[in-house]
């Protein structure tokens, strides 16, 4: 319980808590696994991503911009202020 009060980040408690109870090695191995990333190339329906740049959970470094612009079904959009979902951080 004590590495979670001290985790500062969604990546310190990843790896702390998440990726041990779920049985991972590491955290990046967690996220590897949970990742789209692999079935992106493959969609052939047409889709909307939106991403802000002022995510506090996806850093836009971890959002994979050239696979999405690879495919021609996607329309990736990419706002400089949205938050994430439920976790708005805009004024």
């Amino acid at each position: 319980m004590g590495e979670t009060r001290g985790a500062r980040s969604l990546f310190h408690f990843d790896s702390a808590v998440r990726s041990k109870i779920l049985g991972f090695k590491s955290v990046h191995s967690l996220y590897r696994y949970i990742s789209c990333d692999p079935y992106l190339p493959h969609i052939k329906t047409p889709f909307l991503t939106v991403v802000a740049r002022d995510d506090p959970i996806t850093s836009m470094k971890f959002v994979p911009v050239d696979t999405l612009n690879r495919n021609e079904n996607c329309l990736l959009t990419v706002l400089d202020k949205g938050g994430h979902v439920e976790y708005y951080t805009g004024d």
